[in-house]
């Protein structure tokens, strides 16, 4: 009876492990087929590589495509075209080699040759060794700008909100781009252009930084790619999107889930926050009436608005991702009439089983003939029935970890311990390459989205020996004498940062510095002391111009040493830096030519200044100064006032004051050559009497005459004082 149940026992043990492999071998059968043989698309494009509309990126052509991506540009020696395969490298083994004549082509030569057909047109597209035949003209449709995407607020001055442009047609579809600018308008009066990147899929994004300003709209103009038929496009430039822009007294971070976390679809997870000052460095309390929103931000969904409980929590459930997809997390609101602004943003990572895959340690770029190495690390689930599950996924014996590259298999092999796993390739010729992984279990496939890596020529740095400003003379504009650091003879130069500095020119009194066009379209210069750091060159002119900022006057000659070191700043090509020696003599200029820069215009300053002091300093009579004349005490009483200003020379001259004569006659006049005493007017008003024969006048309460002593050097009148000289009797009211 033991025999027969142990044997029954063994019976089903073998028949539950015959079920298992069936199930797994048919699950492994079903799993997605990544290495299509003989299917591309070549076609034309918009732009300028390495960003370009493809044709082949177009609805028509991707929609029968489940990993649709660009592989290579090729040319028939007379056009360049982008061609895509699925994640393979049918655009070699199969294109490549049906087509003799084509070769591969490098993008940054097809920007300079500028040879293309455009973005509707496509040469060919082949499944599984079939041609497709050409999909029908499309309805007609308007396109129109839009930003699709902006990063949830509140915002606060010098937050960076990142925006996200797109070219939608009016069903929803968005076109691929190959780049564009965002148009940012403080509200008063200030305009600033921020451009763009072009994102994988085709969308155009940017970090705008956000101005003093309590209103802020941003418009999105996209570089339009070639209109199909019947295509027409709205606007150059969206509508505008309105921010408002406030002060932020406290800031909320996410604690949970942690960045890079992978959830599980379907499986509800709690969202915490925490609050913090306005600096996002110290923890506060929850004030009372706190209202905390989360924001979630799945790739290719629309964003979603969760409100959080009085303890800053709340619950989300991750929607379906056969494929893993990221979402980005964030938290904000307010608290009474304080605004809670975001700390800043956390990226998760969803799929339906919750393994997710961290390929920051995966490179973006690497160089034929190089090794081009990387660490990918899968990402299990927080404690819970997400993680159990897939723990017993990697831990079941039948599970087996896959790497590709470009659909290709790599290894195989039992899942690693630490979750870790390894690439490491060298390639022959400029591609993509795609890596990723696949967990193969007892319940399925997961496959991670391929992580594409450009595989470029190696830098190769060939500059001039020197540059020779050549005799350049004192006091010439910077812009006069420039030369041109050419990068032409150099492979892949265009491709790389560059930090350039100058070195062995103390004392000089020149300057080489970089010129460059600003923002505004005009010329303008950067000193190469401290080192300067470009992004890259300007793929259609591979060269940088240098300037010799030469002094006014002194004349000088380069001393020995002196140079432009040029390094680029990708860390694989740092041992290529190069030194440029400069050269050049500046000519002396004469003293006087030298200074007349600001002689001249002292020297007219100067004579204006005292033009004006001769026409304003001298003084004027009072509007009503007077004076009476007559020959005897009884006369003076019936005389009539003569107005000194109505008086014939009156008027104030050149550095004079005026002045008016009284002559022997009783007249008062300009000319004062014979006059018996002179009325001549005083800064601030009045006047004084000047003469040198005897003056008299008389003493009110005595009646008597006496002499006025201080005439020589002007003697102040009294309005109601008589005065004589000689026969000629007079008094003056100063009015």
């Amino acid at each position: 009876m033991e025999g027969q149940i142990v044997s029954a026992r063994e019976r089903w043990r073998l028949l539950r492990a015959l079920l298992l492999s069936w199930i797994t071998a048919i699950l492994l059968v079903a799993g997605p087929s990544h290495a299509r043989l003989n299917t591309w698309c070549v076609g034309g494009y918009d732009g300028d590589p390495p960003h370009s509309d493809n044709a082949c990126a177009r609805p028509a052509q991707a929609l029968k495509h489940r990993r649709w991506h660009f592989h290579a540009y090729l040319t028939d020696g007379k056009k360049c075209y982008a061609c895509y395969d699925e994640v393979d490298d049918s655009c070699e083994s199969d294109f490549l080699e049906a087509n003799p004549t084509w070769s591969m082509a490098d993008p940054y030569d097809c920007a300079r040759l500028g040879l293309h057909d455009n973005g509707s047109q496509v040469f060919g597209h082949v499944i599984d060794g079939t041609p497709v035949a050409p999909p029908p003209p499309p309805p007609a449709a308007v396109l129109s700008p839009a930003v699709d995407q902006v990063s949830p607020g509140p915002y606060t001055a010098g937050d960076q909100v990142e925006v996200v442009g797109v070219l939608r047609d009016d069903k929803g579809g968005t076109r691929r781009l190959s780049g564009g600018v965002f148009l940012v308008d403080d509200g008063k009066g200030g305009k600033t252009t921020v451009p763009g990147t072009v994102r994988a899929d085709g969308a155009v994004v940017a970090k705008v930084p956000l101005p003093q300003s309590s209103s802020i709209k941003i418009e999105f103009r996209p570089t339009l790619p070639t209109l199909a038929p019947g295509e027409s496009v709205k606007a150059p430039s969206s509508d505008p999107v309105q921010l408002q822009v406030e002060v932020c007294a406290l800031r909320a971070r996410i604690v949970s889930p942690g960045a890079g976390e992978a959830l599980a679809s379907g499986q509800a997870v709690t969202l915490r926050a925490t609050l913090f000052d306005s600096a996002g460095k110290a923890p506060v309390q929850t004030p009372p009436g706190t209202s905390l929103t989360f924001s979630v931000q799945v790739q290719g969904e629309k964003q979603q608005s969760v409100a959080a409980s009085a303890t800053l929590e709340a619950s989300w459930t991750p929607p379906p991702a056969p494929d893993p997809k990221t979402a980005i997390l964030s938290a904000g609101g307010r608290a009474g009439d304080k605004i809670i602004c975001p700390a800043e943003t956390v990226q998760l990572t969803l799929s339906d089983l919750g393994l997710g895959f961290d390929t920051s340690g995966l490179p973006t770029t690497c160089y034929v003939g190089m090794r081009c190495a990387g660490l990918l690390r899968l990402q299990r689930p927080a404690p819970g029935a997400a993680r159990h599950k897939v723990d017993t996924i990697l831990g079941a014996a039948a599970t087996e970890v896959v790497r590709f590259d470009k659909g290709k298999e790599l290894g195989r092999g039992k899942p690693a311990a630490d979750d870790k796993y390894t690439f490491d390739q060298t390639y022959t010729a400029v591609g993509v390459a795609s890596w990723w992984v696949e967990v193969r279990g007892p319940s399925g496939v997961v496959s991670m989205r391929p992580h594409e890596i450009r595989i470029r020529l190696p830098l190769k740095l060939v500059l001039p020996p020197e540059l020779d400003f050549g005799a350049v003379p004192a006091g010439s504009g910077w812009s006069d004498h420039c030369r041109k650091l050419d990068f032409s003879q150099s492979q892949a130069a265009e491709e790389h940062g560059w930090n350039l500095l100058l070195e062995g020119a103390e004392g000089c009194k020149g300057e080489p510095v970089l010129a460059y066009t600003g923002p505004t379209g005009r010329p303008s210069k950067r000193a190469l002391k401290p080192e300067v750091s470009l992004d890259g060159l300007d793929p259609k002119d591979r060269s940088l111009y240098l300037c010799l900022d030469a002094p006014r006057c002194a004349g000088e000659s380069a001393p020995n040493g002196v140079t432009v070191r040029v390094a680029p700043r990708t860390p694989q090509f740092a041992s290529q830096a190069t030194k440029v020696r400069l050269r050049w003599s500046v000519t002396p200029r004469a003293w006087y030519s030298c200074h007349a820069w600001w002689m001249i215009p002292t020297a007219l300053a100067l004579i204006a200044i005292f033009i004006a002091i001769g026409i304003l300093r001298p003084a004027s009579f009072p509007s009503a100064a007077s004076i009476k004349v007559a020959g005897s005490d009884k006369g003076l009483r019936n005389a009539a006032a003569l107005v000194l200003v109505e008086c014939p020379g009156s008027s104030r001259g050149f550095y004079r004051d005026a002045c008016v004569g009284l002559m022997d006659d009783g007249s008062v006049t300009g000319k004062t050559r014979n006059a018996l005493v002179l009325l001549k007017a005083v800064r601030g008003g009045g006047l004084v009497l000047i003469g040198r024969g005897t003056l008299e006048m008389q003493d009110r309460k005595t009646r008597k005459w006496v002499a006025v002593e201080d005439l020589a050097t002007g003697h102040v009148p009294a309005s109601s004082t008589i005065y004589r000289i000689g026969s000629t009797w007079f008094r003056v009211d100063v009015g």
